[in-house]
């Protein structure tokens, strides 16, 4: 009776174990499934700008920004399953803001999505100062934004946004994409802007008339529009 007994508690025990075991390996997949790895820096030509995004371990970036709106956008979806996505992660490139003070522009997107401002902070990299708070609307749904004032009267807005109540995934996520931000200011559009002003004080055949010779070339973005130029000078001799 005593070693039926015994056995029975051994193989409750070994049971036991194996159960911890399990939730342990499930524990071990959810971390590797949703650990933010992020992508090789992604260059927005001309900008002097670079953003590495979330990819892999669930998380599937788009690799390359592309032109809407009077914006440049990047994002990535973080979707571990057949499930619709649990996490959406973009960055925003924007041509020409409103003019609008940081604390102005985290009100307007609370209000743009019906949430609560939670959080406000700062975070800051070598080169750039990120505005940010956490937006929530109940116990389900974050949304984790930042914007930055970048020089030529352009902004940079990010976003990481979850709706499985993972608020940690979300605000990894965003910590990470505004950590890894690259901006190195080029000059190009001060210099753009100059040109521009004085083409339109002597007109351009002015500014051709000397020993110097300019070609000048638009930028046009994947969908044709043109969204910029570059200049080449030549130089002649006597």
């Amino acid at each position: 009776m005593d070693g039926a007994y015994k056995k029975y508690s051994a193989d409750k025990i070994a049971l036991l174990g194996l159960f911890v075991l399990a939730i342990l390996l499930a524990r071990l997949i959810v971390t590797l499934k949703s650990a933010i790895v992020l992508s090789e820096p992604l260059k927005l030509n001309y900008t002097g700008l670079s953003v590495s995004m979330p990819a892999g371990g669930g998380w599937k970036s788009e690799e390359q920004w592309r032109y809407k709106q009077n914006a440049f956008t990047l994002s990535s979806v973080f979707k571990p399953g057949p499930a619709r996505p649990a996490a959406l992660a973009s960055c925003r490139y924007l041509l020409a803001d409103a003019q609008t003070t940081p604390d102005t522009r985290l009100e307007q997107k609370a209000s743009s999505i019906s949430g609560e401002l939670v959080e406000i902070d700062q975070i800051h990299t070598d080169t750039l100062t990120l505005d940010w708070a956490r937006i929530t609307r109940n116990s389900r749904f974050d949304t984790f934004f930042g914007t930055t004032r970048l020089p030529g009267n352009r902004q940079l807005d990010i976003e990481v946004h979850q709706a499985i109540g993972d608020t940690n995934l979300a605000r990894q996520a965003f910590k990470r994409i505004a950590e890894g931000l690259k901006f190195q200011d080029n000059q190009l559009l001060e210099a753009g802007s100059e040109i521009i002003a004085e083409i339109k004080n002597k007109g351009l055949r002015s500014l051709l008339n000397n020993q110097n010779r300019e070609n000048f070339f638009l930028i046009k973005n994947a969908a044709g529009h043109t969204i910029g130029f570059t200049m080449d000078i030549r130089t002649t001799g006597n």
